[in-house]
């Protein structure tokens, strides 16, 4: 991992750059930025701090960037990484709120918003499926997300029902170790 850590304006800078690329859908960029390419963290602890920045009330990536802010540059490097992830979207979106209320009926335009779409989820696929190759590979493992995957996509059972159960689950069926 990096040695040095960031400045509190590197880390402004890195953060907008992945709010500003990830439009919609920054969680895939921030794997791919800061585990991949820039090394700030391994995909451990990438997986632990998203563990962790679930738990918290609010929007995740945004707990993400406070994380490795403060772990780079302390509480003003954590207020840094934040201000990265919601300043330059809040700015983009207000332009993008202007352009669509005069030009938003045509055409065009509704195809670009359908494959914006189409991209989004095709880089959150993409991520879900770097991250699940840092996990253990056990039976186990497959089971639960194979359970996860039928009761929210084919059964249609809520979020948070699916997750409390498997949850619960998890924490009853022993792990064996290796």
């Amino acid at each position: 991992m990096t040695d040095t850590p960031l400045t509190k304006f590197q880390l402004f800078r890195l953060f907008a750059g992945m709010s500003l690329m990830g439009f919609g859908g920054v969680m895939p960029w921030a794997h791919r930025i800061l585990v991949e390419r820039r090394r700030i963290v391994d995909p451990t602890q990438f997986l632990e701090i998203l563990a962790y920045a679930q738990l918290l009330p609010g929007p995740t990536i945004c707990h993400i960037g406070m994380i490795v802010g403060h772990r780079q540059c302390g509480q003003g490097g954590a207020w840094a990484a934040l201000a990265g992830m919601i300043v330059p979207p809040f700015v983009f979106v207000v332009g993008l709120a202007t352009l669509h209320q005069i030009y938003g009926q045509a055409g065009w335009i509704q195809d670009l918003l359908r494959g914006m779409a189409v991209a989004s989820a095709a880089l959150v696929a993409a991520m879900a499926l770097r991250m699940s190759l840092a996990l253990p590979r056990t039976i186990r493992n497959l089971i639960f997300a194979a359970a996860m995957f039928a009761g929210i996509a084919l059964l249609h059972w809520p979020l948070l029902l699916v997750m409390l159960g498997l949850g619960a689950m998890s924490l009853a069926i022993p792990v064996r170790e290796r």
